[in-house]
């Protein structure tokens, strides 16, 4: 999959289409329109990256990157962190750590991952936490339903409907990319970048080990899935609006 744009440009591009979706006056059809090319665009710019490193035209090291998490609902946005980052082959551990300046504790999530895809699922993190949010906010909760339940529960099925999203995205970008060279498909390079990240993970984290589950909501979760499928994830058509993007709140 050649492409004539620097990966510079083609980042710009996803962060216009972001900004788009994330914009308080953008409809919730046009929300999900500018998400879902965000997303493919990502996807295709996450396979060039991998081959062009694989050929050895780019350089790609696997290392890691660090995001706050802070209060309101921290074990929600480290849910959609982590799916997120598992779609785009990275792995991510968290751990508490105390603010002094504000006297608060937060949770420190540490992504590992092939420079290309850390930068992809920063990116895509900052503007769906805005988006999850915002749905969450114009959602009304049902009556009988406690409030926090509700919520909580909303969260968790927008995450899940936002992994299927982008799973589906990358699996189509890796199939469209086909051969590149003899006996390399892409596809079987990423699998081989996912086993190096895999490795990486084990050797640095080897004492990391799964979070708890929680019970839902089941109205919430079904709202929750509704908003993820307007979330904007990007894609291959730009329109020529720039509007400016808000910053995530609770």
């Amino acid at each position: 999959m050649a492409s004539s744009e620097t990966p510079e440009r083609v980042l710009i591009r996803i962060r216009k289409l972001l900004a788009v979706a994330e914009h308080p006056n953008t409809s919730e059809t046009e929300a999900e329109t500018y998400l879902s090319q965000a997303m493919a665009l990502m996807a295709k710019y996450g396979v060039e990256r991998a081959l062009l490193a694989d050929d050895g035209r780019a350089t790609d090291t696997v290392d890691v990157s660090e995001i706050e998490l802070r209060a309101p609902y921290k074990v929600e946005k480290g849910l959609l962190l982590n799916v997120i980052a598992l779609a785009l082959r990275c792995r991510v551990v968290t751990s508490r750590r105390y603010c002094e300046a504000t006297g608060r504790h937060y949770q420190l999530a540490r992504v590992l991952g092939f420079g290309s895809d850390r930068e992809r699922v920063t990116m895509l993190f900052a503007s769906l936490v805005v988006q999850m949010f915002a749905a969450l906010a114009r959602t009304p909760v049902p009556w009988g339903v406690a409030v926090v339940t509700f919520r909580k529960a909303f969260c968790h099925g927008y995450t899940v409907r936002i992994r299927e999203r982008l799973t589906a995205a990358e699996r189509h970008a890796a199939q469209d990319a086909g051969v590149t060279s003899p006996g390399r498909s892409a596809e079987l390079i990423l699998r081989d970048r996912e086993r190096q990240v895999e490795a990486e993970f084990a050797r640095r984290f080897p004492t990391a080990r799964r979070g708890r589950t929680y019970r839902r909501s089941l109205q919430g979760a079904a709202a929750g899935a509704a908003a993820a499928n307007q979330a904007d994830l990007g894609g291959t058509r730009l329109s020529g609006d720039d509007k400016r993007a808000l910053s995530p709140g609770r």
